[in-house]
């Protein structure tokens, strides 16, 4: 008998719907999506009191009060697409008393009064998904080109998104990105009367990407200052990322405003995330006099005011081992920067730093940390025959021990600063700054956490303050 005829009548059997059993039938009813994914808030208020006295003597040349209040927190709904996050500060200048010091350096909202609102972000925004990365209004950062914060909007898509991974060379993650609004700044050098003006900047350009190794970014971007009398520049710029396998990085970026040369510059990073061997080096020239200066990668530090061209370096070397009592880092590098042509002033000085970084954590008992480090600091001068005549240098001792573990942080520290820069309800500029400071925080709550910090700033005065803070972190997931 053929094979086949010997399931035929149990095929036909099972296939007979007037013997087989009856079959339930099972909805399949889909759980609809909750709206909310997670929200959080962050809350803190603080008390400053600062006390200046004279180096030389006790006599005591002035004493500032001062309260700061911040709210950091956002929503997550809809799966993640739909994003709120805000974050804000509010100082209050309990006493009417200015800091003492240069009258030049100050905040934007100085004619507010003794309640100054500082706004770092009000963005609602929608993103996330393979198409539209991000739609966004409000008070945002855009991080595309030479980052600015504008009152404004911003979208980001990836027309590609629908490609398969290995189709036009793993080009699936390009993207292009638009933003337009008026710039935001929280502070600004000169005096009250000088004519600094935010601009209404519009941005567009592409990200193309290659095997996400590769990414080519083109951005243009018109700004349009904000004054009676108007103006116009004009700015493009080309950057180039470079990734191979997590253990290199590198970026090249040549920028341009108007007819000129703007900004160049390179960094190369070796060593992946937790290595604990690796080197990160970057140099940069600016030829071109701004409007803005940028003391670091943040845009909430970025200074309307005048700086200068000039040319900076920086490169670190770092090591990192478990020696069995402790786990210890190494680092080693210098620090350059120089004016290319014209002579100091506040933001725009020459410096120069060698110098050499030890740390351990878990230092015999867990939780134990201290730190160690050496430099050679000076100020270098625009002439190439005066970088190894540095005048002024001096050597320069800092470290610090402390304790962190089961909600409890403890430190005291030393450091000593060439130029230091302090952010609070104005931004100042210090120079051969020794500080001396102590801090302590405990977790008493959960959701509670209760910092001080007291400190001594000896340059050519002596300021005393003492912070206390209290920070409410309070989170709610689904």
């Amino acid at each position: 008998m053929p094979t086949y005829l010997l399931f035929l009548p149990w095929t036909l059997y099972l296939a007979a719907p007037g013997d087989a059993a009856p079959v339930a039938e099972v909805a399949q009813v889909a759980e609809p999506e909750a709206f909310l994914d997670e929200a959080w808030l962050v809350g803190a208020e603080g008390v400053r009191v600062r006390r200046t006295t004279s180096t030389t003597s006790a006599t005591e040349l002035g004493l500032d009060e001062d309260a700061r209040f911040s709210l950091d927190g956002g929503a997550r709904a809809l799966g993640g697409r739909l994003r709120l996050d805000g974050a804000a500060e509010l100082y209050w200048d309990v006493d009417g008393a200015r800091p003492d010091g240069d009258a030049g350096l100050r905040s934007v909202h100085d004619s507010r009064g003794p309640l100054e609102l500082l706004v770092h972000t009000l963005e609602l925004g929608w993103g996330g998904g393979p198409l539209v990365q991000r739609a966004a209004i409000g008070r945002l950062t855009v991080e595309e080109g030479w980052p600015i914060t504008l009152d404004g909007v911003a979208l980001s898509v990836s027309p590609l998104a629908g490609l398969a991974d290995d189709e036009l060379y793993g080009a699936r993650r390009s993207r292009a990105f638009v933003s337009a609004g008026r710039t935001v700044h929280f502070y600004e050098t000169g005096s009250a009367d000088a004519e600094l003006f935010e601009d209404w900047a519009v941005s567009a350009g592409v990200d193309l990407v290659t095997a996400d190794a590769i990414k080519l970014q083109l951005d243009v971007r018109g700004l349009f200052e904000d004054s009676a009398t108007g103006g116009f520049d004009g700015s493009a710029g080309a950057a180039l990322f470079l990734r191979a396998l997590d253990v290199a990085q590198g970026k090249a970026w040549l920028r341009t405003l108007d007819d000129q040369v703007m900004v160049t510059g390179a960094r190369v990073r070796l060593g992946g995330p937790g290595d604990d061997l690796g080197a990160d080096v970057e140099a940069s020239l600016q030829p071109a006099t701004l409007g803005e200066v940028a003391l670091a990668a943040d845009p909430y530090f970025l200074v309307l005011g005048e700086s200068l061209p000039h040319w900076r370096a920086r490169a670190d070397v770092f090591a990192g081992t478990d020696l069995g009592l402790a786990k210890g880092t190494l680092h080693a590098g210098a620090q350059a920067r120089v004016n290319v042509v014209d002579d100091e002033q506040a933001f725009n000085r020459n410096s120069g730093r060698v110098y050499a970084l030890a740390q351990a954590t878990d230092l015999l008992v867990p939780g134990v940390f201290v730190s160690a480090d050496v430099a050679w600091d000076s100020v270098l001068a625009p002439g190439p025959a005066d970088l190894l005549g540095a005048s002024d240098g001096r050597v320069a001792l800092g470290g610090s021990v402390g304790y962190q573990r089961a909600g409890v942080r403890a430190e005291l520290g030393t450091a000593w600063d060439r130029y230091k820069y302090t952010y609070y309800q104005d931004v100042e500029e210090l120079a051969d700054v020794r500080t001396i400071y102590g801090a302590v925080g405990v977790r008493a709550l959960q959701w509670l956490r209760v910092q001080a910090r007291a400190s001594v700033e000896v340059f050519d005065r002596t300021e005393t303050t003492v912070q206390v803070t209290l920070v409410q972190d309070l989170g709610v997931t689904r």
